[in-house]
């Protein structure tokens, strides 16, 4: 049983009420040998950490995509998940909550709902994920979507990505799931010492997904950071973050 999981509710009830205009259901086929397919693949390109492993057989990632896309969402391929979101591929996700070294302890805070796949990868492994989103429906979507599966203590709130959450600070691990420039300074500033943060960084056809990790020194931000490339060039790209504040 994952950290933030209840009881599996009526989802083929809500299911009917969630999506862009498409039903979804964690019913047959339950997509069970896709799913351990997956895990192995996963597996095979590095990934090792017994909580994610466990997280990712256990959430029914098909049900986060249309009916017409569930046969190839256990696949390494980006795919359209309703709400102008795109779920990206398993390894991909995989590789970025791997490297924030979550333990059931942890504090994190996703930038960028998404579809709700990853926020429930993260309430597997932890009961103290905080998800922001500037976009309202989408936040939306992604709530009902991870809320239909049981995961009641994921907390939820519509915000400038570039901002974080500032009064839920200090965070063990940020996961931004949108491409950035540069740094976002305020997320560093949220992150509590030997904190992680997973971002991509680029626009357009260049961009790498990076893990930066925070310690104590004397540096710009009073802080030192190490940075190491977690995937040089991404093949399957994620949306440029965009700032309220950008546009003032």
């Amino acid at each position: 049983m994952g950290q933030g999981r209840c009881s599996w509710p009526a989802l083929l009830v809500v299911a009917l009420t969630i999506g862009a205009g498409q039903p979804l259901s964690a019913g047959p086929p339950d997509y069970a040998v896709e799913r351990a397919a997956m895990v192995e693949r996963v597996r095979a390109r590095g990934i090792i950490d017994a909580r994610l492993l466990a997280a990712l057989r256990t959430v029914p990632r098909h049900a986060f995509v249309s009916a017409s896309d569930r046969d190839r969402v256990y696949s390494e391929v980006r795919v359209p998940a309703g709400i102008g979101c795109a779920m990206q591929p398993p390894a991909i996700i995989a590789s970025a909550v791997q490297h924030l070294e979550l333990n059931p302890r942890a504090r994190v805070l996703q930038v960028g709902a998404g579809c709700g796949y990853t926020s429930a990868l993260l309430a597997e492994i932890t009961p103290h994920v905080f998800v922001m989103d500037r976009r309202r429906r989408t936040l939306d979507n992604a709530k009902l979507r991870v809320g239909a599966l049981g995961y009641s203590t994921v907390v939820w709130k519509h915000g400038d990505a570039c901002q974080g959450w500032g009064n839920r600070a200090p965070y063990d691990a940020v996961l931004v799931t949108c491409a950035a420039e540069h740094m976002p300074r305020r997320l560093i500033d949220q992150l509590a010492d030997g904190g992680r943060m997973v971002i991509p960084i680029g626009r357009g056809p260049e961009q790498s997904l990076n893990c930066v990790r925070k310690v104590r020194g004397q540096g710009s931000m009073g802080c030192k950071l190490h940075t190491s490339v977690v995937v040089p060039s991404l093949r399957s790209r994620f949306d440029p973050m965009a700032c309220e504040s950008s546009r003032k």
